[in-house]
């Protein structure tokens, strides 16, 4: 302290730290502060302060301990910053450092991971290309190594946007069922410091949530699916995704079946056909469907014809009950059949036996529409926009299903 001739206010402008420290050394280790402190006209104030905005207490720290030939202390909390502000202000001596630190970290599976991690607090910033490729480096060697990194406490600790970042990586592969069981863990982890329990599952549903969309819920085995992500209760939007046209009589006779079992096209008319889907899950999870899980699926409106000489068109989706009639050998369809669906023309909604009051937007060509069935309830999106729920008393089990009674009409799962 008795050295001390200058003090440095580190930090934003009402956040600063404060520290003392000599002038010589400082401007030793460094050429930009030997500018700012002994030359005019960048004389600091004329005083014996100096401020510092684009820099942290825990980087400052590193660059003191330099200025007095102490080994500086870098870990993944502080490396970006120390790594910066050696940049900026030419410490040598700490950018080596920094270095040397970054390279082993390269090395180091847990280390790389939280070093990604800890970078993702800079989202966003302006990232010098050499510290950019330390940190892709970083990158391949988590995805590498990912599948001993799964029960490790370094992904544990993980924020939300780097479990993100490392699900969306395609050289990410590991074991999908021991990846869901250190999602969970993780999520759980992420609400620990909640003290109701109720805030506990809200906080761990919501993480869940986050990352279900990058989980291949299809490569895990039935038995798992079911006996183990199902029960939990925390994935309410979980279940079976996406679905294909199933190949039928009808089908072969009445539509064309073409991009692998997704594209139907109706090639004859003017009676009411349909084109029954298919879960894409195995038979064991079908048969939970009924009363455990949920199911979600889209359809592009790649044509819709609703007019033909004198004949009215229109395109009905939703859902039925397995055994509906694919045929209803008539040019008016058929009321009573189970099925819930949307007619694309003028929005009306379509229950047995009735027409609901309520009406969504006409459905026109190239509009996506995803179906979300949540137990007898059934929710619309409309080009990713949620358009609510549309039917509340779907009964029995059910499958995607297409109405279409037109020639050149045409579908997509998508």
């Amino acid at each position: 302290e008795q050295y001390c001739d200058c003090v440095v206010r580190v930090g934003a402008v009402g956040a600063a730290e404060t520290f003392r420290a000599n002038k010589t050394l400082l401007a030793r280790c460094s050429v930009v502060f030997g500018k700012m402190l002994f030359e005019q006209p960048m004389q600091e104030h004329g005083d014996s302060e100096v401020r510092i905005e684009d820099c942290t207490g825990s980087a400052f720290r590193q660059f003191l301990r330099c200025c007095y030939d102490l080994p500086p202390e870098i870990s993944q909390d502080n490396f970006v910053e120390v790594f910066q502000l050696s940049r900026k202000y030419e410490v040598e001596e700490l950018l080596e450092a920094a270095r040397c630190w970054m390279a082993a970290a390269v090395c180091s599976p847990r280390v790389a991971l939280r070093a990604l991690d800890a970078a993702e607090a800079f989202s966003g910033s302006p990232v010098e290309e050499e510290l950019a490729e330390v940190l892709e480096g970083c990158l391949r060697t988590v995805t590498c190594y990912g599948e001993a990194l799964l029960e490790d406490d370094s992904l544990m600790c993980c924020t939300r946007p780097t479990i993100l970042r490392l699900l969306q990586q395609e050289c990410f592969r590991v074991d999908e069922e021991r990846l869901w069981h250190a999602l969970v863990q993780w999520s759980a982890r992420q609400c620990q410091r909640q003290d109701e329990p109720s805030d506990r599952v809200l906080m761990q549903q919501d993480a869940l949530r986050a990352v279900v969309p990058y989980v291949r819920f299809n490569v895990m085995t039935p038995e798992f699916f079911v006996d183990q992500v199902i029960p939990t209760g925390v994935l309410p939007r979980c279940g079976i995704v996406g679905a294909f046209w199933e190949s039928s009589k009808t089908v072969q006779e009445s539509f064309e079946c073409t991009n692998q079992g997704c594209t139907v096209s109706r090639n004859n008319y003017p009676h009411w056909k349909r084109v029954l889907g298919r879960w894409d899950c195995d038979d064991k999870v079908l048969r939970s469907l009924g009363t455990l899980a949920n199911a979600t699926f889209s359809v592009r409106v790649e044509q819709l014809v609703t007019q033909k000489g004198r004949y009215t068109g229109d395109v009905h989706l939703g859902v039925a009950q397995p055994h509906i009639a694919p045929d209803d050998h008539s040019e008016t369809r058929d009321a009573r059949v189970p099925a819930w669906v949307c007619c694309c023309r003028d929005g009306t909604l379509l229950v047995p036996n009735q027409a609901l009051d309520a009406r969504v937007p006409p459905i026109v060509d190239g509009d996506v529409l995803r179906f979300e069935l949540r137990g007898n309830k059934m929710f619309l999106y409309k080009n990713d926009e949620h358009l609510g729920m549309i039917f509340d008393d779907i009964s029995g089990p059910v499958v995607p299903v297409a109405e279409m009674n037109l020639s050149g009409s045409r579908v997509t799962l998508c």
